[in-house]
């Protein structure tokens, strides 16, 4: 599908990186975002060499590296620490790329510089979605537009899959995903001197 006309429902990490995709192909997508301001929520994230190759893809890898750090290993504890499993990552991306750690909000402003060109309108949300043939929508601040294409890239709590197929609203399973940041301490042996 050639799409003439793209709404992206959602400007955090996916819907940015798929506005900044379609540009790469010469569409140019709307988006809007219900935040009233750019305030990215959330810390760390940890992206596996297959992420960082598609942020190289999209133009902005070196952009969004560079605010990143290396993770050669990867350490899986089962809830008392005892060691599950020590990956060594660089082999298992081997001719891949490397995995990384990286501020949520850096990730978002190097997407965000990476998109510049695009329009997004922020305050805004879809209130209304009509489906048989073009997508038409409606918007919370009273217009609306018909588009080629409508992708919700707007979370767990979509409004757009909400409208699109209705259904109950996503429910909590039981997992839950502990991510925290930590000043990397350099050369520090466990007796207080510096190594």
């Amino acid at each position: 599908m050639n799409a003439s006309r793209v709404l992206v429902v959602g400007a955090g990490i996916a819907g940015l990186a798929l506005a900044r995709a379609l540009c790469q192909r010469g569409i140019i997508a709307e988006v809007v975002e219900r935040a009233t301001d750019w305030q990215p929520s959330g810390t760390g994230l940890y992206l596996p060499a297959n992420a960082v190759r598609a942020l190289h893809e999209l133009g902005i890898g070196p952009a969004a590296t560079a605010h990143a750090n290396p993770i050669g290993r990867q350490r899986l504890l089962n809830h008392r620490g005892r060691l599950l499993a020590n990956i060594d990552l660089d082999r298992i991306w081997d001719g891949v790329g490397g995995c990384v750690a990286i501020q949520r909000a850096a990730l978002h402003e190097a997407l965000r510089q990476a998109t510049a060109e695009v329009p997004v309108r922020l305050g805004t949300s879809v209130t209304d979605l009509e489906i048989g043939g073009a997508p038409q929508v409606t918007f919370s601040d009273g217009s609306t537009g018909s588009y080629d294409l409508v992708v919700g890239a707007d979370g767990v709590h979509s409004t757009i899959r909400n409208l699109a197929l209705g259904g109950p609203p996503a429910n909590y399973v039981g997992q839950a995903s502990w991510r925290f940041l930590a000043r990397l301490l350099r050369h520090h042996r466990l007796d207080g001197h510096a190594g």
